[in-house]
């Protein structure tokens, strides 16, 4: 039997955008990697703000040329697409404390 999903309600959505732009000045604007990590949290606040889709995530944050890699932003928006359909339980905040160094 197919899992059921509950869509975050417009309260629980301003919260997870409160949270985030919270935590977003405590996470070091670059990773290891050289990731934006700033660019990746306004990923995932302008989904949660704009109730983005895939199609309209994908249009955004694809880019021009189908064989480059994606840019880091499109699974931080992905992954909030994700979360506000229900489909993920930890707040996206909560999976920046690590990078803030909180616990």
């Amino acid at each position: 039997m197919a899992k059921k999903y509950t869509k975050k309600t417009a309260v629980q959505v301003k919260a997870e955008i409160k949270a985030l732009e919270a935590i977003k000045p405590k996470v070091p604007h670059h990773s290891g990697f050289g990731d934006d990590n700033y660019a990746k949290i306004d990923a995932e606040v302008a989904v949660l703000r704009e109730d983005l889709d895939e199609d309209a995530i994908y249009s955004r944050y694809e880019g021009e040329d189908p064989d480059a890699e994606p840019p880091p932003e499109l699974d931080c928006a992905l992954h909030a697409r994700r979360w506000m359909d229900g489909e993920e339980d930890e707040g996206l905040a909560e999976g920046w404390k690590p990078a803030a160094g909180i616990k």
